[in-house]
């Protein structure tokens, strides 16, 4: 069974004015969304039907009847879950919102998110991604502005799995690595937008040499989506265009720890010896020492 209001959420960045106003509609509203026809349905969102037919189509519905039947499956199966759902709209609108409400809002949308992901993973994606890390010879790990710090958490985490990672904060050296990268390499690239001009740099240069290119992106009509080889889809009811892109970024965070634990398992158990060495590496950087307990083998 799909999960209409799981759909509306994850592709809310890919539907137009019109849609959004209707997807918000079903989802402030889904009980009563679910008791309505499809005439009925427009004309209290004012749209027309072809509107409401398009964003089924976006949601890979191809008839009202199943999006309707589904709607009310899901509305039944978490009942006990939408009942302690906190404020719906716009998180980042915050107005005069005090400290409590903000937090309440933050927090809703995340809990939103945890629910939502195993039902939005691509697991043949995933393990596509999993399979080429776990043969690459060199990953190089890059993103721009707001991402690079999530790439630099990707990084750190593959790095103590014993793996030939680099990564790169200035655009010219991880174009001129990504020049030498090659067909037993992987390049990881993380962009929201998908359309960061030194993220795609990097991702043609590579690319004309066989790299795999393995990205991370809110949007699989993008640019980056259409050079990759491998597309991990994270994309959540935020602006496309929004800075403070809260949400996405946990999820990104999210997709990167899951990823991670399959590259963990797969590799092992070369990577629990290899997890063994990096945390005793950093056991003398430690003050206290005995708060971290070396590992024996």
């Amino acid at each position: 069974m799909s999960q209409p209001l799981v759909l509306a959420r994850s592709n809310y960045n890919l539907l137009s004015k019109q849609q959004k106003q209707l997807a918000d509609y079903i989802m402030a509203n889904p009980d009563e969304a679910a008791e309505m026809g499809i005439e009925e349905l427009s004309q209290q969102c004012g749209v027309s039907k072809t509107t409401v037919l398009r964003l089924l189509r976006k949601l890979g519905y191809q008839s009202y009847r199943v999006f309707h039947t589904d709607l009310i499956k899901e509305i039944t199966s978490n009942s006990a879950v939408r009942d302690s759902v906190l404020p719906t709209g716009d998180y980042l609108d915050v107005g005069d919102d005090d400290n409590y409400q903000i937090a309440q809002k933050v927090t809703g949308q995340l809990s939103t998110l945890i629910t939502d992901l195993p039902s939005l993973l691509d697991y043949e994606m995933l393990e596509k991604a999993s399979d080429a890390l776990c043969k690459a010879d060199r990953v190089l790990f890059f993103a721009i502005g707001g991402t690079s710090s999530l790439v630099l958490d990707a990084y750190h985490k593959f790095l103590r799995l014993g793996m030939n990672a680099f990564y790169e904060t200035n655009n010219h050296l991880a174009l001129i690595r990504s020049s030498h990268f090659g067909k037993k390499d992987v390049l990881f690239l993380i962009s929201r937008t998908g359309e960061s001009r030194e993220v795609l740099e990097c991702a043609m240069v590579a690319k004309k040499n066989g790299c795999t290119i393995l990205s991370m992106t809110s949007f699989f009509d993008s640019s980056l989506a259409e050079i990759s080889d491998i597309v991990l889809l994270c994309s959540f009811a935020d602006s496309k265009w929004d800075t403070d892109y809260m949400v996405t970024r946990a999820m990104l965070l999210t997709m990167i720890d899951i990823l991670y634990l399959c590259v963990r398992r797969d590799l092992n158990p070369a990577a629990t010896e290899a997890l063994r060495i990096s945390t005793n590496a950093l056991m003398c950087t430690k003050v206290r020492p005995n708060r971290s307990k070396a590992i024996k083998k």
